[in-house]
C-alpha cells in the first residue's frame, strides 16, 4: 500500500470499514470498484460497468490509479504490457482499479486479524 495516495486511501478505507461481513474479497471490492457486467448488445469485447456502489470510494480509486500509473514502475509496466495487448487506457483503468480495490481489502482484512499483507504486483 506503500504506492497509494493517502487521501485515496482514506476514502476506499472508509467504505470497507466491516471486512468480516462481507463473505469473499469479491463481495467486499465490488461495492467500491467498477465491476463488469456483459453489454447487452452483442459486442464480445465491451462491458457495462455497474454503476451501483460508493461514489467516493470510486473517486478516491480514480485518485489512486493516475498517481500510481504516474509513479509506480511495477504499475507502468502492467500498463505498458496492457496497451501492448491491444486494450484501450480506459479499460486499463478500470482493470487497474479492480486490482487497488482488493489490495486495500486485502490489506483491511489482515490488519483486523493481526497477520501482514502482502502486495502482489500490479
Amino acid at each position: 500500500m506503500d504506492a497509494i495516495h493517502d487521501t485515496g486511501a482514506v476514502g476506499v478505507s472508509t467504505e470497507v470499514t466491516s471486512p468480516d461481513t462481507r463473505d469473499s474479497e469479491r463481495a467486499g471490492t465490488a461495492e467500491v470498484a467498477p465491476e463488469a457486467h456483459a453489454a447487452e448488445r452483442q459486442v464480445p469485447d465491451r462491458h457495462r460497468l455497474n454503476r451501483g456502489g460508493d461514489r467516493q470510494a470510486n473517486r478516491a480509486l480514480h485518485t489512486i490509479v493516475p498517481v500510481r500509473v504516474r509513479h509506480d514502475p511495477r504499475t507502468r509496466d502492467y500498463v505498458a504490457r496492457r496497451t501492448h495487448e491491444g486494450l484501450k487506457t480506459k479499460d486499463i483503468f478500470r482493470c487497474l482499479k479492480r486490482f487497488v480495490a482488493r489490495e486495500v481489502y486485502r490489506h483491511l482484512t489482515s490488519a483486523s486479524s493481526g497477520a501482514p499483507s502482502t502486495s502482489p504486483a500490479a
